[in-house]
This record gives structure tokens, sequence and C-alpha cells, in this order.
């Protein structure tokens, strides 16, 4: 992806603002791969991959959010590109697999269990086979997805008067505890 943007910028000589927009998860997919990315919705487990992963802040953006923020910088963009980072990061909503467990016990009147996994296993299959859903999850458990910090939300929607960004405390409302899962 690197090596594509700085090729735009390259071929688009100064007259093309290239902007690298860094989003975390899709917040409507976490329904639809809950099995893949450690979500038991019927055994009522959420698995982390990594000691002390359970609390590790994932970001989330919705497919709706990237959208708004993508046409804000495009805008933003347009009237002025020294105003519009090169790297931007954008993260609609925060969860822990904690935080998740909780939110799926509320909706579904459940108690959910939050087990961490040793990440030895996960870095082998990423290492040896290039595995994606391993390298996910370990980003995940790592922290690696926490876009907390600074983030562009400001600068493309500031104090939400543009739009509310999507939670994932809406999002498990929204689909009844992940019932997509």
């Amino acid at each position: 992806k690197i090596g594509q943007a700085d090729y735009a910028r390259e071929v688009g000589k100064g007259a093309l603002k290239v902007i690298e927009v860094y989003n975390g998860g899709f917040l409507g997919q976490i329904a639809q791969y809950a099995p893949v990315i450690g979500i038991d919705i019927l055994n009522k487990t959420l698995t982390s991959v990594g000691q002390g992963s359970a609390t590790a802040p994932v970001s989330y953006t919705s497919e709706r959010d990237i959208a708004y923020a993508t046409v804000r910088l495009a805008v933003l963009a347009a009237q002025d590109p020294s105003c519009v980072p090169d790297h931007i990061r954008i993260s609609g909503t925060n969860t822990s697999w904690s935080h998740l467990a909780e939110l799926l016990g509320k909706e579904l009147g459940a108690k959910f269990e939050v087990k961490e996994v040793d990440d030895a296993p996960f870095r082998d299959k990423i290492e040896k086979e290039g595995d994606f859903v391993s390298a996910l999850r370990y980003a995940y458990g790592m922290g690696h997805v926490d876009l907390t910090t600074g983030t562009a939300n400001e600068l493309v929607n500031p104090g939400e008067g543009l739009w509310k960004w999507d939670t994932v405390e809406e999002y498990v409302k929204k689909t009844k505890g992940l019932s997509a899962a």
C-alpha cells in the first residue's frame, strides 16, 4: 500500500494530493466475521490473542463513517491540500474483547467469558504461512489496531458537527448481539 501511495505521489508531481487513511476494522463486519476473529456467540466466549490482550483497545469505523470521512478529506484537500496530512487515522469507535463481552452479555442476557490464548501459534502461522486471519487476531490482541491517538476525527468531523460516528454499542444493539454470527 505504501509503495502505491508513493508511486501516486510521484506520478502526480504535486498536482495530486494522496492521502492514506487508516481506519481500523470495519464495524459493519464484526457480526459477519465473528467466529473467524474469536467471537463465539453460541458458547458465549470471546478469545483474544496474547497475555493481557482482553483489554487491548481495538478501533473500528463503520463503512458509512469511512465514506463520510473520505468525502470530507477530498473537500478539505481541494480547498487547501496543506491542511490535510498525507497519512491520517480515523477511529469511529473503540472496544476491547472485555468491553465487547459486556455489551454482548447485556444485549443477550447472558454472561460472556473472555479467554486469552498464547500468541506463539499465531506468530508461527504468520511467519510460516503469511496467514491473514492470524495476523489480524494478533494485531488486535497486541494493540496494533488501537488508532485512538492522533486521529483526524476532529479534522473531518469537528465536534461531530457534520455527523455522529457509529459506535460499537449501537452496532451490538442493531445486530441484536451480533445475530448474524
